[in-house]
């Protein structure tokens, strides 16, 4: 017998009316021959608790099978069924993929030689001991020499193409309100916590985080050659400006709503509704002094960060914007750093038993520098031949099972019946 995934979701959604015991079972499919691989039937059944009402507890019911016999895996903070096997799936096959370039980089084209060349030198511990913090001296040089607000936006710029956060945040996206434009966003952003609110909430367990995050950022400072005692002054100054950034953060909730993050004006109404700071400077440093249209997460938000930032002391400035290196670029130091930087985010913040081993880190590495030509080997390998038109039938299929049953739903009317079908065909 086979039992499709819409006949198990239809036995799910049966009446919620009071019983006084457990919905009866449905009919299990005959057991799977060992030699023969699980039906999906018999994966999704395998996966429930029917022994659960499931209209006294529907998450218990339609997953408690896999919550009983799944463990947290110690390198993961969270793990579902779904996308987190296919992306550990994914990752491992990539992992495969990468090793073949780096043993031979030479065995491909262009795309295949940098992409063996950057896994392979992820991968070589020893010479990532050997180099330190070569690569980020210049940078230390460079805010170690930055005496104005000036000198700060441009450095600032500079850092952002280098996915270093500082202050705020610029990404190129959409335009909210016309698809075919590409514009630049100026968001919150700059703290180094993953929200605002985990700086602000005055309960024990929130001040000892804020307390441990300021030992970690006095650490790193450390690490990175400054005496003890510096160290810790600067990461307090460093936790003490970023408290002050998060207070005038928006909460998260009120960045759910389009119409109240979408201010769009042009460079020359940048420049007046936020004169203080120099983002002739800050567009210029990011190789972009063309940009005219952008929009402004919350004006209001971007004037009180750019008056901070004004009667901030320099050595505060330049304290923060050395650690916000140090941290977004952690990964890819030496492993006194990596291990502070999990010691603290992976089991204090997110409560992760234990890093990623080193090639899940280059994979993720490699994937988000160069995720284009990784893709494009990806695809070649598994996804090859009719691939494609297989997947592009079973969307098709789904699409028309969907408006199928539009004309049976009662709570839909003509009118949004027919902008459904609409949609569902563009």
């Amino acid at each position: 017998m086979k039992i499709s995934i819409l006949s198990l979701l239809a036995l799910s959604l049966t009446s919620c009316a009071p019983k006084e015991a457990p919905p009866a079972a449905a009919a299990v499919p005959a057991p799977t021959p060992a030699s023969a691989s699980p039906t999906l039937s018999e994966l999704v059944l395998a996966d429930m608790d029917r022994s659960v009402d499931a209209c006294a507890d529907f998450y218990q019911y339609s997953c408690g099978g896999w919550l009983a016999r799944t463990e947290l895996p110690s390198d993961k903070p969270s793990w579902t069924r779904s996308f987190s096997t296919i992306a550990e799936s994914n990752r491992t096959f990539i992992k495969g993929m990468l090793e073949k370039a780096a043993a031979d980089p030479t065995a491909g084209d262009a795309d295949w030689t940098r992409m063996g060349n950057y896994y392979g030198a992820c991968m070589d511990d020893a010479a990532v001991e050997a180099a330190g913090l070569t690569a980020l001296e210049p940078w230390f040089a460079r805010i170690d020499g930055v005496s104005d607000l000036k000198g700060v936006m441009g450095l600032a710029g500079e850092l952002q193409m280098l996915h270093v956060t500082t202050f705020f945040n610029g990404e190129v996206e959409g335009d909210f309100l016309d698809p075919r434009l590409t514009i630049l966003h100026v968001m919150q952003g700059g703290i180094g916590l993953p929200d605002r609110d985990y700086y602000l909430k005055d309960d024990a367990d929130s001040k000892q985080l804020v307390a441990d995050y300021e030992s970690h950022v006095a650490r790193m400072f450390e690490l990175s050659g400054q005496p003890a005692e510096d160290a810790v002054a600067a990461g307090k100054a460093v936790v003490a400006f970023e408290v002050a950034l998060a207070t005038l953060q928006l909460p998260k909730a009120e960045l759910r709503d389009p119409t109240k993050v979408y201010h769009k004006i042009d460079r020359a109404g940048l420049d007046k509704q936020v004169p203080g700071l120099d983002w002739a400077g800050w567009l210029a440093a990011m190789g972009r002094p063309d940009v005219t249209d952008i929009n402004v997460e919350n004006v209001d938000v971007l004037k009180s960060v750019a008056d901070l930032m004004a009667k901030t002391d320099m050595s505060t400035l330049q304290s923060y914007m050395r650690y916000r290196l140090l941290a977004d670029t952690a990964s890819h130091l030496p492993k006194a750093f990596v291990d502070e930087s999990f010691d603290f985010y992976g089991t204090k913040v997110f409560g992760q038993a234990e890093n990623e081993p080193r090639w899940k880190r280059c994979v993720r590495s490699t994937d988000g520098a160069m995720g284009e030509v990784v893709g494009r080997y990806f695809i070649e390998e598994r996804f090859a031949g009719n691939s494609k038109a297989i997947a592009v039938e079973m969307i098709q299929g789904v699409q028309d099972a969907f408006e199928a049953r539009l004309p049976g739903l009662a709570w839909m009317d003509e009118e949004t019946r027919a902008r459904a079908i609409e949609k569902k065909n563009t």
